[in-house]
């Protein structure tokens, strides 16, 4: 069995297993459920032509270079819109993401992205007509935090949480590395407070040099 089958049916497992608790499953959009060809404009005074435009997998892991700086009302300028025609859904994850959406249950599903929120009807164009998921406004909710700062994200998963103590169970799945290991250690965190823990299944999305997909669990 392929591994991606594997995946899928484990998580099918543990949503009959778990069928009476309720969870939040979380996904970021961008190079996580799918590929897309929006870019990031950054200012390089004196370099070039004075700026350089990056990809949003590049996006998820730059740091800024000496001089390099965003400029608000230019860097995220190609963000307000997905060319949904050119996106392509990110392999495995979209096929877990259209079981969350299926699956049995009381679960809320989120899409978390640092893109803004007037991004919405682009990614719900996406969902219907790439994913086959009908009527996905009705299903899915979205926010965008028009942020790169994981904290912001972080905040918007305690809201959630807050709103609805009946959640016990947590997924989230980000390209970015530092906004896994930032929900990683909240969910720890909470956990200390609570009687009842939090479970959860926190991934990092990987796409290999070959174009493999892996979700692979933060480091301790």
């Amino acid at each position: 069995m392929k591994s991606h089958e594997k995946i899928i049916r484990a998580l099918i497992q543990e949503q009959i297993k778990d069928i009476e608790s309720k969870k939040l499953r979380v996904l970021d959009f961008d190079d996580t459920l799918a590929h897309t060809t929006e870019r990031v404009r950054i200012e390089t005074p004196g370099v070039g032509d004075g700026y350089k435009m990056i990809s949003s997998e590049e996006f998820a892991v730059y740091d800024l270079r000496p001089g390099e700086y965003f400029d608000s009302e230019l860097a995220f300028l190609e963000f307000d819109e997905v060319d949904v025609e050119k996106a392509k859904p990110v392999s495995l994850v979209s096929d877990i993401f259209t079981n969350f959406v299926n699956a049995p249950g009381d679960r809320k599903i989120l899409i978390l992205t640092a893109r803004g929120n007037a991004v919405k009807p682009f990614v719900m164009k996406f969902l219907e007509q790439k994913l086959g998921i009908k009527d996905p406004q009705t299903k899915v909710d979205f926010v965008g935090v028009n942020s790169k700062d994981p904290l912001d994200k972080v905040r918007v998963i305690k809201k959630y949480l807050q709103e609805d103590p009946y959640i016990d169970f947590v997924s989230f799945y980000d390209d970015s590395g530092r906004n896994v290991k930032a929900v990683k250690k909240f969910i720890q965190r909470i956990n200390l407070k609570r009687d009842k823990k939090i479970k959860s299944d926190i991934r990092q999305v990987i796409t290999d040099d070959e174009g493999d997909i892996r979700l692979v669990k933060p480091e301790e």
